[in-house]
């Protein structure tokens, strides 16, 4: 008994001792693996951007592709790295919504553009946008809702039926409460960093969650349903 004893704790001294060596590797430098996920985001952006191109409108009107990319720039004054990545696209249609894509591709309706009453309003909608990009939430919500596998086979080129029924993640797919209210919040700060008055964002929410008749804004108050309660918490936030 005692021999097994002694044998089993030298095999965990050994384990352990592996353990901590291994962990001492850095194993992300030799697979590349962030560069790895940054490629396949870069994929996946183009693969899901052109499904979009391909089906949809898209706005040849320079004066407001213009004016959307200023307010865009200017949202993301709060990191001078970020505005260059940012791909913008304007979609002709009357749906109110805008969407990130991986890669940080910025897809806006001119639904949306035309509810808005203010810029300081388009301005909390694209903060909110970017701030799902910056904390990485689509990538995050594309994992959760089809899994790592399918996301490598979309972005190797060779699921061309799975792109046509994954794409409505992004127009149609809310992401879950938690992630709402950090793009929420980060979007808060981003303003504040901007000067962007948040109120903007929140004046946006409010009037979407008491407008009942317009097919559009229920369509997004079936996928964003606490419109009225974000509001509320936005014009709170103290960043």
């Amino acid at each position: 008994m005692r021999k097994i004893i002694k044998e089993t704790i030298i095999t965990l001294a050994i384990f352990a001792a592996s353990f901590l060596l291994l962990a001492q590797v850095p194993w992300t430098k030799i697979f590349r693996v962030e560069q790895i996920r940054e490629n396949t985001q870069k994929k996946l952006g183009d693969i899901y951007w052109s499904y979009f191109k391909l089906n949809s409108t898209v706005s040849s009107d320079s004066i407001l592709i213009s004016r959307v990319d200023s307010i865009t720039k200017v949202v993301c004054s709060f990191d001078s790295t970020f505005y260059p990545n940012v791909k913008l696209h304007i979609i002709e249609t009357s749906d109110i919504n805008a969407f990130a894509l991986p890669d940080n591709h910025l897809v806006v309706n001119t639904g949306l553009i035309d509810f808005c009453t203010s810029d300081a309003e388009l301005a909390g909608i694209i903060a909110h946008e970017i701030a799902h990009m910056e904390l990485n939430h689509v990538m995050q919500k594309l994992a959760k809702e089809i899994g790592i596998a399918t996301i490598i086979s979309i972005s190797s080129g060779s699921a061309g039926e799975m792109v046509m029924q994954t794409a409505r993640l992004f127009t149609s797919g809310a992401y879950d409460r938690k992630l709402e209210k950090e793009a929420d919040l980060e979007a808060v700060r981003i303003l504040n960093k901007a000067g962007i008055d948040k109120n903007g964002l929140a004046n946006f929410m409010e009037r979407l969650s008491s407008t009942e008749n317009n097919l559009e804004i229920i369509e997004w108050l079936s996928t964003h349903p606490d419109s009225k309660e974000r509001a509320k918490y936005i014009r709170g936030a103290k960043h």
